[in-house]
């Protein structure tokens, strides 16, 4: 019998079978595909093993002493075991192929089988195991990388609050405070918890950008609209699509550009600098100003004009 193996990455496997010879070809066969495999022979000593073993894929027969392979998908999923099972079974019914996938089962398999196509569902099983597993892990950074905004104070858990409401919605968002009190952090709160947090955040200094180049660095601009407007250019607006875009020190923007400001926000359309067609932009403005020393956020519906 010729075994393929398996690329680098070999799993953790639990073969429960009351019948020693089926566990020894299992073992046997899978183990020479690359994977480390544990078997037991009643379906106690395979919950047991399940506990106390990170197991990444188990093949489990339905009919064992002590706990069946039906009861053993029910007891796993009780307890939060996220091993994927695969149950083995000579009686080959559908009542037991719907039954098991009704508890939680990853498949089915017939005895007699081929080995071959055992160990290409096992493959399919650990694929499926890692892809689960990466996910979390990523989510898990997400939600790490996303905590920005710490503190157990009364007034700090207010601003949880307003956060949360705001962050249901896509409505600009102004927020005022001096400086050092957190501004672009609660704006990147804002972002991570909201339904554009799969796009970009995108931010800029209105008062570190001249004058003459803010309104190019908003809105963008064409070929030749300047001097030194040598190609069409995209502006933050859009750089922002289907994210987050943050104005900090709006109260630094000339009256101007807030004028167009004001446009984009109400016909969610910009015109770049020198263009005469407008732009459609998809992305959810939040501001913040010195205006105040006490952190604040308010929502403005329609637009958002700057203390001047």
């Amino acid at each position: 019998m010729s075994a393929e193996t398996t690329d680098s990455a070999g799993g953790t496997l639990l073969v429960a079978d009351d019948e020693e010879s089926i566990r020894w070809v299992l073992e046997r066969s899978l183990g020479q595909r690359g994977h480390r495999v544990i078997g037991v022979g009643s379906g106690s000593a395979a919950l047991d093993t399940l506990r106390t073993s990170d197991v990444d894929v188990a093949l489990v027969d339905i009919r064992m002493p002590d706990v069946s392979g039906l009861d053993l998908l029910t007891r796993a999923k009780d307890e939060g075991i996220d091993t994927l099972l695969i149950v083995m079974t000579a009686q080959n019914t559908m009542a037991n192929a719907i039954e098991a996938t009704k508890r939680g089962a990853y498949d089915y398999l017939t005895k007699p089988f081929d080995l071959e196509e055992v160990g290409l569902l096992v493959d399919r099983a650990l694929a499926l195991r890692r892809l689960t597993r990466d996910l979390q892990r990523l989510r898990g950074e997400l939600e790490q990388r996303h905590e920005l905004v710490i503190g157990r104070t009364p007034a700090m858990q207010e601003v949880y609050k307003i956060i949360g409401r705001v962050a249901a919605t896509d409505a600009t968002v102004l927020i005022q405070g001096d400086t050092g009190t957190g501004k672009e952090l609660i704006a990147r709160e804002i972002h991570y918890r909201s339904r554009k947090a799969q796009g970009p955040f995108v931010s800029i200094n209105c008062g570190a950008i001249p004058r003459d180049l803010l309104e190019s660095n908003l809105f963008g601009h064409v070929k030749g609209s300047f001097t030194g407007a040598v190609r069409d250019s995209a502006g933050l607006f859009q750089v922002a699509e289907g994210g987050t875009f943050f104005l900090d020190e709006i109260g630094d923007m000339p009256h101007a550009t807030q004028v167009k400001l004001l446009r984009a926000l109400q016909e969610r359309e910009i015109i770049p600098v020198g263009g005469t067609s407008a732009v459609k932009i998809d992305c959810r403005l939040v501001a913040a100003t010195t205006r105040t020393s006490t952190l604040r956020i308010s929502v403005e519906p329609t637009g958002l004009i700057s203390p001047s």
